[in-house]
This record gives C-alpha cells, sequence and structure tokens, in this order.
C-alpha cells in the first residue's frame, strides 16, 4: 500500500485524481491465507484458472488483487484467447 500512496500522492500533486489497481503477486500459504482472513474488506473471488482476492481501499481510491502468478498468467491467457477468437469471428 505504501507504493500505491507514493502514485496517488504524484498524482494529486499534479491536481489529478485517479484510480489505481495493483496487484499483490504471491502464494497462498497457510500464513498468506490467515493474513488475508484477517484483513478487514478483502472479498474472495474466482478466476477461470484459480482463487483472488481483491480490496477496494477506500482512502487510496485502489483496488488491489491479491493472486498467484499461476493464476495471474493462467486468467491473462484465457482473457486474450477470448479476444483473439471475437477478433477472428470465432465462437
Amino acid at each position: 500500500m505504501s507504493y500505491t500512496n507514493k502514485i496517488k500522492q504524484y498524482f494529486e500533486q499534479n491536481g489529478e485524481d485517479v484510480l489505481i489497481w495493483s496487484y499483490l503477486i504471491t502464494t497462498f500459504n497457510e500464513e498468506t491465507k490467515s493474513e488475508i482472513k484477517l484483513t478487514p474488506g478483502i472479498k474472495k473471488t474466482y478466476t477461470t484458472k484459480g482463487e483472488m482476492f481483491y480490496l477496494f481501499h477506500q482512502e487510496l481510491n485502489s483496488v488491489i488483487h491479491i493472486l498467484t502468478l499461476e493464476t495471474m498468467v493462467e486468467d491473462a491467457m484465457s482473457r486474450n484467447q477470448l479476444f483473439l477468437d471475437i477478433l477472428r469471428g470465432n465462437k
């Protein structure tokens, strides 16, 4: 959140409001899962390839996604394939 805050401060110095999307790429070991459960406001969601968590941080005006590298890569590949299928006219 400290990096997100620095980004927010930069834009505020220039008189701009910005919604910041950030990603925490981690492993979901027992310690991480415990920390996630104890963090107020975190919601669990699913992608096509695994679980993911997110949090809207109002003060930072930021959406924070928490997921594994594998989930991020597989989800991106699925989204890109769908987009390519649409462009090619495949159903």
